[in-house]
């Protein structure tokens, strides 16, 4: 969806008597620009969406999906991995860290656990970010490690997550 990204998974039970239940928390990139995101990477597998009234089935899957200047400079990219699933903010010059806002709806909670993973809480379920790692690449592809910091808040009924950036 346009600079919205819907995270849903579902409980489904043998039983009968239980009826089964899907759970959604929504994720928007708040101040920043609805924009389309471009697909890269067909991969064989299809995936199937459920959310509410609307149902997309046997829609194509991709290596990596890129939301281009969601904020000045700065684009936002999913992608998977050996380990599942990744989110990466891609800081061109001139983009401001201090810039990426995310807002989060539909959940009960919102915190961070000991080793630094957010955790999206609803219903007894929860999402869970893991740690994030920030570096720059230099002119000639070295890596140099930048010290980052996360700020949670609650506001309005839903909970926001913004970034500070080190040198």
């Amino acid at each position: 969806d346009k600079s919205t990204v819907h995270y849903t998974w579902a409980a489904t039970y043998k039983d009968s008597t239980l009826a089964d239940t899907t759970f959604r928390v929504d994720m928007t990139f708040e101040k920043g620009r609805s924009v389309a995101p471009h697909p890269f990477g067909t991969t064989p597998d299809i995936a199937n969406y459920y959310l509410g009234a609307v149902v997309a089935e046997e829609v194509k899957a991709y290596h990596r999906v890129i939301y281009n200047s969601v904020w000045d400079s700065i684009d936002v990219h999913f992608h998977h991995g050996s380990s599942g699933p990744r989110m990466s903010f891609v800081i061109r010059p001139g983009g401001a860290p201090e810039d990426i806002d995310l807002r989060f709806n539909g959940q009960d909670s919102l915190k961070v656990d000991w080793q630094g993973r957010l955790e999206v809480w609803l219903k007894n379920k929860w999402i869970k970010f893991e740690g994030a790692v920030a570096y720059q690449v230099g002119t000639f592809g070295n890596i140099t490690p930048v010290s980052w910091t996360a700020t949670y808040e609650h506001a309005e009924g839903s909970a926001h997550v913004k970034f500070q950036l080190g040198n």
